[in-house]
């Protein structure tokens, strides 16, 4: 029984009162698998078709069957419920259809028994992610009559979960009453053909109409499908030829769970404007080839660089830690709808749930250092030496919702009157607390607690360096170990001639709320000698008062430290450089040389006697310096539109601007875009092959600034017929094509083929002409050439008694008789174009002679345990029998390459065809397509062996015998049917396709070109004047009686001007 249908089920009517229509186009998001291909879009007809058009804009429907079913070459896939000529303009019989989107969990009793039915018949597991339901109610043949009571009804149910697909055919129990006795034509269909080699003839239909009554000898129908399973009247077909990875399902899957952005993204950072920036940002870290920050909300930003300069970035919800990552989520989301897909549509819904951002407002972070002998650099800037031995504060800082505390910890250096720092403790309290220490170790390393406890690092291949994540801080070991805070503050401590130094990085957050020994960060460095007590010593102070201050910052209980303090601290006073100046100015001099200046520098090497603690001083005043400079070094910031559209070859202009001294565009020039140093840019179009520019600017000492350029451009044959919303991407370019939308009967993907009044097909066994169409009907029968009727039989007793004259259909055309007067008429091979199949013109694929050698490789395979030859010969058969094209014909020799090994090298051999998709995937996919089926073990559940292999690489896979294109074409011939003169030409869309002179012109001057057996010959017809002649018409001669006219109009037009002239010199 057919599923429930029509309005009050929620199915939408579709009907026109006419003798053929389509319903609207069906665009799944997902796509329909069907065949090799995934196809966008589909639609049905009145005529029991579900058709799947190779573009939007060609959208026919052919009443008339071919008599001998598909092919699989079909150039319109299509799934045939019950193909036949249908005729609903009197009235009767409608059309309903249902969409079922099921991405999400919601159900329909239908859906479930959808999947049910496909889980029980076919076992396989099932989940429907798209499904559509046609019912053809009461649909009655042509011609109609307004009180039609033979009609039929049935159902196609096409169902996807995006890697399969299937049809449920369903016909109602006595509903289906078509009269095949008073039809001109029987042959009905019913299968499907994927256009791409797939296809599948129902049984029934097939069969000669004798036996498709006696298949169903109770039912008033000829052509009845037989349920094959233990459900009346359900035929099941898979429509998909080969499993596949939906990339679209993935993409709307996940856009289908994620919330809206302003959910999660309010606290996100932008990008830093510059690599270096980013490199030196700690807040940033690397991640596969880019830089991401996350906040404390789980969510960041993916900054993407190309040399120096920001190519794009944008925001993401789901922060991954980069240990032990199996996958990125949010890069696979990125690479499913904006790489795979090539849809531009899907990476613009993607850009919906995760923003672009760029690096407008980014704010590098503030860095304050403490090194060597303590030098401390503050947050606004301020440079001074601070020797007190024990625990300080170096930093107290708080927001509305944080707060940030790091101390460090002094020994003496040595024995000198100097102290160094040997320890660092952090801690950060948001709605955790989060404690990590650095220490210095005995053998000069860093080691790290984290909570006071140990912790072990682990190496990332996502950040290339050893990381140790916890909720709250990531901590990554490379020249130096640092912590970040939620992704906000960020310390870094590293060792250096066994003293350790520290950088601490603060964000905007934090401005005017911070004190310590790293000062009050308001960008004024007069008062960064606050002490606890709030009041300030001035920043010319001597260094005694500067001692003074620092030891105001003194820890004392509150110390953050693991263990405490290892002896008491006593009275420390360390030695100033002002005293070790005025012990030994020589010497003094002797430092300041070779610190080139740096009061640092000179201080340590002085205070301790050891030039390499100095000059290792130098070095890191240095670093900490340059590292500052670059990250305040901004790139220029360029000003346009970065999207250009084009129609055809219209020349399109824009002005870009890069704000910045002495900015500059780099230069492009190419046939259709050149870039000027001031930034003009000009895109004239001369095909669609893809494009992919960036427009840089570059400025001196500044990193330069990208800007990616997209590309739409319309091909389309009028502007008017251009869908600039709807575009696809061309090979993953910068390059979408917009699509067209069709007007006055042209088609084709830019609208380029004019109307074909052969597409809708003709009755059997009328020629079509492509100027004027269908010829007459078969005689007998009356119509307009593509729909025929008479009165009579098409599967009943009214020619039971007449026969086809012996010979009447020659070249293999096979004879039918066609009622009312039984005349015979003949379905010609596709060669021919007459009744008779004896006139040729027509284009056919020439088979392969039986020389043709075959295409052969050897596999260097290796199973996984001990196995026969005739074990491998079946599961390698079988592997290869799986191959989307199926092409396999045998392994002619097998060999095991070492004794008692499991490694064997197989010869297989591959069968040529006509067919351009067999030769491109022998010649280009072979390779790939085996070790693809090889290591995805396909096929063996097959062999019954159980025989696994290692994984096969492609190298493993060696060409014996391999022809190309032109060592191919010596094996075709067009002379299959005895007629000369046909031409073998190469279509890369078609393959080797025999083709004669009468489609490329043979007969000139408006000649009449038929194929005969003898070749091309040509009826040549008068025009004009003219009587063309020749073998090919090729020569013009004036006709005698057209010259004799001229002659007798040029003499009477001679006379008039004489008479004119008399009479006008007699009245003068």
């Amino acid at each position: 029984s057919l599923y429930p249908f029509g309005a009050e089920g929620g199915d939408k009517e579709c009907v026109q009162r006419m003798v053929d229509f389509n319903s609207p186009l069906f665009k799944p998001e997902i796509g329909f698998p069907f065949g090799k291909s995934l196809r966008d879009s589909l639609y049905f007809t009145d005529n029991g078709q579900i058709i799947f058009p190779p573009t939007e804009n060609y959208v026919p429907s052919n009443p008339n069957p071919p008599p001998w079913g598909f092919s699989g070459r079909e150039a319109l896939p299509m799934v045939a419920a019950f193909w036949d000529d249908a005729d609903f303009s009197r009235g009767i019989g409608t059309t309903w259809y249902q969409e079922y989107p099921t991405l999400g969990s919601t159900r329909d009793p239908l859906i479930r028994d959808v999947e049910a039915k496909i889980q029980k018949y076919l076992k396989t597991p099932y989940t429907a992610k798209w499904t559509l339901k046609v019912t053809w109610e009461k649909a009655p043949a042509y011609p109609s009559q307004q009180d039609d009571a033979q009609t039929s009804t049935y159902q196609a149910v096409l169902s996807t979960d995006g890697s399969q697909s299937f049809a449920l055919l369903l016909y109602q129990d006595g509903g289906m009453r078509w009269d095949y006795a008073e039809l001109a034509a029987g042959d009905v269909l019913i299968g499907f053909s994927s256009g791409d080699g797939y296809a599948q003839n129902n049984e029934l239909t097939q069969k000669p109409l004798a036996v498709k009554v006696s298949a169903v000898a109770a039912a008033p129908l000829c052509c009845f499908p037989v349920v094959p399973l233990d459900v009346r009247g359900l035929w099941l077909y898979r429509l998909d030829s080969r499993s596949r990875v939906n990339y679209r399902l993935r993409c709307l899957v996940w856009l289908e769970a994620q919330p809206a952005p302003a959910a999660w993204s309010a606290e996100l950072p932008p990008c830093p404007c510059s690599r270096p920036q980013a490199e030196l940002d700690p807040r940033y870290r690397q991640s596969r080839g880019t830089k991401r920050r996350a906040v404390r909300t789980g969510a960041g930003v993916r900054c993407l660089y190309r040399g120096m300069s920001l190519l794009e970035g944008w925001q993401e919800r789901a922060w991954s830690p980069p240990i032990h990552l199996p996958a990125d989520e949010e890069l696979e989301a990125f690479e499913w709808c904006c790489r795979r897909v090539g849809k531009p549509r899907f990476c613009t819904r993607f850009a919906e749930k995760r923003p672009r951002t760029g690096c407008e407002g980014y704010a590098p972070p503030t860095p304050a250092s403490a090194f060597g002998d303590p030098h401390i650099t503050t947050l606004d800037g301020l440079t001074y030496t601070f020797n007190g031995l024990g625990d300080f504060v170096l930093l107290l800082a708080s927001d509305a919702r944080t707060s940030f505390v790091l101390q460090g910890r002094t020994a003496q250096t040595g024995t000198a009157q100097a102290t160094n720092f040997v320890a660092f403790a952090a801690q950060y309290i948001s709605t955790t607390t989060t404690t990590v220490e650095w220490t210095l170790g005995n053998q000069g390393e860093v080691q790290v607690l984290l909570n006071y406890q140990t912790i072990q690092f682990s190496y990332s291949q996502d950040m290339g360096a050893e990381v140790h994540y916890s909720p709250g801080v990531l901590l990554v070991n490379a020249s130096s170990i640092t912590a970040t805070f939620d992704g906000t503050i960020a310390i870094s401590v590293s060792a250096n001639s066994g003293i350790l130094s520290v950088v601490c990085s603060l964000p905007n957050q934090y401005r005017n709320g911070t004190k310590g020994l790293l000062g009050v960060w308001d960008h004024n460095p007069a008062d960064d000698f606050q002490m606890p007590n709030g009041t300030s010593i001035p920043v010319n102070s001597s260094e005694e008062e500067i001692f003074s201050y620092g030891m105001t910052w003194a820890v004392g209980e509150r110390s953050l430290f693991a263990q405490p303090l290892a002896t008491p601290v006593q009275n420390f006073t360390p030695i100033f450089l002002s005293r070790l100046r005025q012990e030994n100015e020589s010497q003094y001099q002797l430092a300041a040389s070779q610190c080139r200046g740096s009061r640092e520098c000179v201080y340590d090497m002085l205070s301790t006697g050891d030039v390499t603690l100095g000059l290792a001083t130098q070095s890191l005043v240095e670093d900490f310096q340059q590292k500052k400079t670059a990250l305040n070094a901004f790139p220029p910031v360029i000003t346009g539109d970065p999207s250009l559209t084009a129609f055809r070859t219209e020349r399109v202009t824009r002005q870009y601007r890069a704000e910045g001294p002495g900015v500059l565009f780099v230069p492009h020039i190419s046939p259709e875009l050149n870039i000027s140093e001031n930034g003009m840019l000009t895109w004239e179009p001369r095909g669609t092959a893809p494009l992919s520019v960036t427009l840089q600017a570059v400025g001196s000492r500044r990193p330069s600034a990208l800007l990616q350029l997209s590309f739409t451009l319309c091909s389309c044959r009028r502007s008017q017929e251009c869908d600039y919303s709807d575009t696809a991407t061309v090979a993953g370019s910068s390059l979408q094509l917009a699509a067209c939308r069709c007007d006055d009967g042209y088609s084709g993907p830019f609208c380029q083929h004019p109307p074909d009044p052969c597409a809708q097909g003709c009755f059997p066994g009328v020629g079509c002409d492509p100027h004027t169409g269908c010829g007459p009907c078969p005689p007998g029968l009356t119509g307009d050439g593509r729909h025929c009727s008479g009165e009579g039989s098409g599967c009943g007793t009214a020619c039971g008694s007449h026969s086809c004259p012996e010979g009447f259909c020659s070249n293999g055309g096979r004879c039918r008789l066609l009622p009312p007067s039984c005349a015979p008429a003949c379905v010609c091979p596709p060669a021919f174009t007459d009744r008779r199949c004896l006139v040729a013109g027509g284009d056919f694929q020439p088979p392969a002679s039986a020389d043709l050698p075959r295409r052969s490789v050897r596999l260097w395979v290796r199973a996984l345990r001990n196995a026969t030859a005739g074990e491998v010969n079946a599961t390698v058969s079988a592997i290869l029998g799986s191959l989307e094209v199926k092409a396999f014909q045998s392994n002619t020799n097998i060999t095991r390459t070492a004794a008692g090994g499991f490694a064997f090298a197989v010869v297989a051999e591959f069968a040529y065809d006509s067919s351009s998709s067999v030769i491109r995937f022998l010649n280009e996919d072979l390779a790939g397509a085996i070790a693809g089926a090889f290591n995805e073990q396909r096929g063996q559940r097959d062999a019954g062996t159980h025989l696994l292999f290692e994984r096969l690489h492609r190298d493993n896979v060696t060409d014996l015998v391999k022809l190309r294109v032109a060592e191919l074409r010596r094996y075709f011939s067009c002379g299959l049917y005895g007629y000369e003169g046909y031409e073998l030409d190469y279509v890369g869309t078609i393959g080797f396709l025999c083709t004669s002179p009468c489609k490329k012109g043979y007969c000139q001057h408006g000649g009449r070109c038929q194929h005969l057996p003898e070749g091309p010959t040509c009826s040549c017809i008068p025009f004009s004047i003219f009587s063309p002649d020749g073998a090919q018409c090729e020569q013009l001669a004036i006709g005698l009686a057209a010259f004799l006219g001229i002659l007798v109009g040029a003499l009477a037009l001679l006379c008039l001007l004489l008479t004119a002239a008399c009479l006008a010199s007699h009245l003068c």
